[in-house]
């Protein structure tokens, strides 16, 4: 995150409050986007799970799939995590940020 150079004209109070201000609204907008993802896999996870395999081997693709979506789902809600403390948020208060 590459943060503006401080104006000659700006006090440093100023300065730093814009600053803070900045890099909160960078941290908003990820998580955001991490919230998205987050509904995004949660879905894919539910079709993977209504997915009702015809042989064997569409059983274990399944449980391959499911496999894969959780760890992305695990993934993303412990970036939400990490987001809501650095904003420091609980994490239901930051779920409401879509």
């Amino acid at each position: 995150m590459v943060l503006p150079e401080r104006k000659p004209n700006m006090s440093i109070r100023r300065w730093l409050r814009f600053r803070r201000a900045l890099k909160r609204r960078k941290l908003i907008s990820s998580l955001r986007r991490v919230n998205r993802s987050i509904v995004e896999v949660r879905a894919q996870l539910a079709a993977v799970r209504d997915y009702r395999p015809t042989c064997l081997g569409g059983f274990e693709d399944r449980m391959n799939g499911e496999d894969q979506v959780t760890g992305w789902l695990r993934r993303l809600e412990w970036q939400h995590y990490g987001l809501a403390r650095r904003l420091k948020m609980s994490t239901q208060q930051a779920s409401g940020y879509l």
